[in-house]
């Protein structure tokens, strides 16, 4: 077989197994050559394999310049999954403080939905003040893709 065709085999296997929709996405890695014996005669083998890469995740990430803690995050792959679903407030709100941690005092927060890439998310959004002499109060945002139920993104300024 020819290197397209087996590229293509390997393409058409990743997207079945991996869910791969973009051929960028994917790195071929070519490897070979072995002696093998053969009913008493050796024979050249060749073999060719190819390994399918997946990115697990492309992300922008700020970071506090003082502190260098994250102050916010988004999952640029995860965002752009397919599927389409349907929560409940209360499902999102569930999804999101089982995934980020919010102080007890938060109370409750506001559900939104938006649109990042296309795409229909929940927004869940906490605003609070850590306590009463704080000047500006803290805000906490966390996407949530419904189709996945996963955690896309959390912004806190």
């Amino acid at each position: 077989m020819k290197k397209e065709e087996l590229q293509k085999i390997a393409l058409d296997e990743a997207r079945k197994a991996l869910g791969v929709t973009d051929i960028r996405s994917v790195k071929f890695e070519r490897r070979g050559g072995l002696e093998e014996w053969d009913e008493g005669l050796y024979r050249n083998v060749f073999e060719v394999n190819f390994r399918v890469w997946k990115p697990l995740a492309l992300v922008d990430t700020e970071l506090d310049a003082k502190t260098g803690e994250v102050s916010s995050w988004r999952d640029k792959l995860k965002v752009q999954e397919s599927g389409e679903g349907a929560l409940t407030i209360r499902e999102v709100i569930q999804i999101a403080m089982a995934g980020v941690e919010i102080p007890d005092y938060a109370g409750n927060p506001e559900v939104k939905t938006v649109t990042e890439d296309g795409k229909s998310m929940a927004l869940v959004i906490w605003t609070f003040r850590a306590s009463l002499l704080d000047a500006r109060p803290k805000t906490v945002e966390v996407m949530i893709h419904p189709g996945t139920r996963e955690i896309c993104g959390v912004r806190r300024y």
